[in-house]
């Protein structure tokens, strides 16, 4: 049996700026994601990182992820625009690394370097992914630009 379900964690897609798809892993609250590019796994968010032009950030997941299993699809929210608020912990300890949660007026970044992570660092090499601007140490504007390379064409 298929699961059909349109919800995510017990409840609905929140906006018209979010969508729930299966998760092809784990995740965390406020973890960038990409379109699987694995045959077979269309509709599939796996962990973003800005490695090549190939890995086009679709949003930032505004719920936690459990992996799918061959008979269980599993779903979570994606916010691909507009504010999202988490917790200063959950900024901190699972998506940035920093302290005290986002620094308001910075832009943040797919990291180039680890994959479901961001950063407040723009790179200078490989590919460039602006996924927001903090507005508040718990809100982040989402709006997902890029890929660029580090030219930024």
């Amino acid at each position: 049996m298929t699961d059909t379900t349109t919800t995510a964690g017990g409840r609905p897609p929140a906006n018209f700026n979010s969508f729930n798809p299966a998760c092809g892993v784990a995740f965390p609250v406020g973890t960038p994601l990409r379109q699987s590019t694995t045959s077979g796994e269309n509709g599939v968010v796996n962990l973003c990182r800005a490695s090549t032009g190939l890995e086009q950030c679709v949003g930032l997941a505004s719920g936690s992820g459990i992996a799918s299993t061959p008979t269980k699809t599993n779903r979570a929210l994606v916010q691909f625009a507009g504010p999202l608020t988490l917790t200063t912990a959950e900024w901190d300890v699972v998506v940035t690394g920093q302290t005290g949660g986002l620094t308001a007026g910075t832009a943040y970044y797919v990291s180039t370097a680890t994959a479901g992570k961001l950063t407040a660092t723009k790179p200078t090499t490989a590919f460039t992914v602006r996924v927001g601007v903090a507005s508040s140490p718990t809100e982040m504007l989402v709006a997902i630009d890029g890929p660029f390379n580090s030219t930024g064409s």
